[in-house]
């Protein structure tokens, strides 16, 4: 019993009529009813002002690219700097043998490439920085913390996919360990970015070998937490793409069989 309930049954056996002992009890049990049913109201309201997301509003993005942009100078060299370090590096001859128009059209050339490569650079970190700030949008995973450190893969794999099988955990590792290859070669030998289209996938044989790294070193208790969120966020698009790739599939089954029924 409820302490409200408790204080309408206390006042009703001070009435002397069993009809108001009735009266007092429906009317406070009334009572009781609409406020749970304003607090429901007003925590789905509150619930529905602040839904969860995972996509920056244009006021995110725009604060996410200033900050991107004061920082710029920091880890990008300027076009002027990239010219000149082009220019050096051409080693043109001391003697006058070409001539003066010709090294400012070579130069305006070279300051007009350097600005191209600048510009797609700071697209590719800039393209980084949004999408680690939607991913700090997305709500954190509750991760079970191992008995010991460093943790085995296998064990690993349990406690961050307790309810899935255990050949599926596999399966989602392996192409997870490839997608991770590929964005490690995205950065190349002279510390220059390369597009992730232009990245090859890994073969079966790169996997493996990763694979067989991982259950060797295992992971320390910092390595853990990084690399259950990252495995966890990648099983949720896994999962959604084969959903979506098994209703295209559905869908195309079911439309050919019509057609073969209609020809029929």
């Amino acid at each position: 019993m409820t302490r409200a309930a408790g204080r309408s049954a206390s006042c009703a056996t001070h009435l002397q009529t069993p009809f108001r002992s009735q009266l007092w009890l429906s009317f406070s049990l009334y009572l009781l009813a609409a406020c749970h049913f304003s607090f429901v109201i007003k925590s789905q309201k509150s619930k529905a002002k602040n839904p969860p997301r995972d996509t920056l509003t244009t006021k995110e993005t725009k604060a996410v690219l200033d900050k991107f942009l004061k920082q710029l100078d920091e880890y990008v060299p300027s076009t002027f700097e990239l010219a000149q370090l082009a220019t050096q590096l051409l080693q043109l001859p001391t003697e006058n043998t070409r001539s003066f128009s010709f090294i400012a059209h070579l130069a305006f050339e070279l300051w007009e490439s350097c600005k191209t490569e600048r510009l797609r650079k700071v697209g590719v970190f800039a393209a980084r920085e949004l999408h680690q700030a939607e991913e700090n949008l997305r709500p954190r995973f509750e991760l079970p913390q191992p008995k010991n450190y460093p943790v085995g893969l296998d064990e690993f794999l349990r406690l961050t996919m307790p309810k899935t099988r255990t050949e599926v955990r596999m399966k989602i590792y392996r192409e997870f360990s490839r997608a991770q290859i590929r964005h490690s070669r995205t950065f190349g030998t002279m510390g220059n970015v390369l597009e992730l289209e232009s990245i090859p996938i890994p073969n079966d044989e790169d996997v493996e070998m990763h694979i067989k790294g991982r259950r060797l070193a295992g992971l320390n208790q910092s390595q853990f937490s990084l690399h259950a969120e990252s495995l966890l966020r990648f099983k949720e698009d896994y999962e959604s793409e084969q959903r979506i790739n098994r209703a295209k599939a559905g869908a195309a089954a079911l439309k050919k069989k019509r057609q073969k029924n209609g020809q029929t």
